[in-house]
């Protein structure tokens, strides 16, 4: 949802229920629940400001739901099989995101976005060790891209990221 709270200033509120998966057979002996592996919730809420007519400055937050799902959220040191109902998952707590980003309309054919992101790391420690099995988190990222118009409805985008090596908990 979307609400524009003046001409320059938008403020936008989304939220996604947890997405409810089959059971991932080939891993019912090491996923809990027998192989249960869900999407987590999560809401955002964010702002952007037009701080001139062809910039917009923007911010969210975002709130990740990790610990709801128990393949992710339960403790690798749960005193149970893996696969196990209740059994032990990546230890994973619910993750706050910060965002910010700007977006440059150079022309009318011609956009230039750049934006940085940081989240806290859902790894305590210990869980780590069982979270060498997927080092998939990365606390801060830098992006940007641009956007080409070739027709009114038709665009070229590009976008590319950056993990500055600070950005991996485990390097630390």
């Amino acid at each position: 949802m979307q609400l524009r709270l003046t001409n320059n200033v938008r403020l936008g509120v989304s939220a996604q229920t947890p997405i409810w998966m089959t059971n991932f057979d080939k891993y019912r002996g090491l996923f809990a629940n027998h192989g249960e592996f869900d999407i987590p919730g999560n809401v955002t809420v964010g702002v952007a400001v037009d701080v001139m007519p062809m910039l917009t400055l923007m911010l969210d937050y975002k709130h990740i739901f990790y610990s709801s799902i128990a393949s992710v959220g339960n403790s690798s040191q749960i005193p149970l099989p893996f696969g196990a109902t209740n059994g032990p998952g990546f230890g994973w707590h619910d993750v706050d995101i910060i965002k910010i980003g700007a977006e440059w309309r150079v022309s009318p054919i011609w956009t230039l976005r750049v934006g940085y992101a940081h989240n806290t790391n859902p790894i305590r420690s210990t869980d780590v060790t069982l979270n060498i099995l997927a080092p998939g988190v990365v606390t801060d990222h830098i992006t940007g891209g641009f956007s080409y118009k070739i027709t009114p409805a038709s665009t070229i985008d590009f976008a590319a990221t950056s993990f500055p090596s600070t950005a991996f908990p485990a390097s630390r």
